[in-house]
């Protein structure tokens, strides 16, 4: 399920894809953009995460094969999602510049349901 949001932005100028994935009935956070992060490493790459005006936190996020597209498979953070209206993440891409995305999170609850009965049954 991809995140409809009005508001999907990046200091970039990159177009940026928030999407919801279920495999396996586990719920999956991608963020999807043309940017180059890295080739996959065990230790993640390092997100900070706001949501609203909370205070901002570091997280480890995973990153695909091909270097694009970053992930959080923790279902504790959809569920965190789903409670708070604005999400802003901070990138840092492979030359170590800082991208800034900022998500619209106000319809997430109505979208949720349908992702959250497929993701059961997946």
């Amino acid at each position: 399920m991809i995140i409809t949001s009005e508001e999907i932005t990046a200091n970039s100028g990159k177009n940026v894809v928030l999407a919801l994935r279920c495999k396996e009935a586990r719920p999956s956070v991608f963020v999807a953009t043309r940017l180059f992060f890295g080739t996959p490493k065990s230790e993640g790459v390092p997100v900070i995460i706001r949501l609203d005006e909370l205070k901002a936190e570091e997280q480890a996020w995973g990153v695909t094969p091909d270097g694009d597209v970053l992930f959080n498979d923790s279902p504790q953070f959809i569920d965190k999602l789903l409670s708070h209206q604005k999400l802003t993440l901070r990138l840092q891409d492979y030359d170590k510049t800082k991208h800034d995305v900022i998500v619209d999170l106000t319809d997430l609850p109505n979208q949720m349901t349908e992702f959250k009965e497929s993701c059961k049954t997946s």
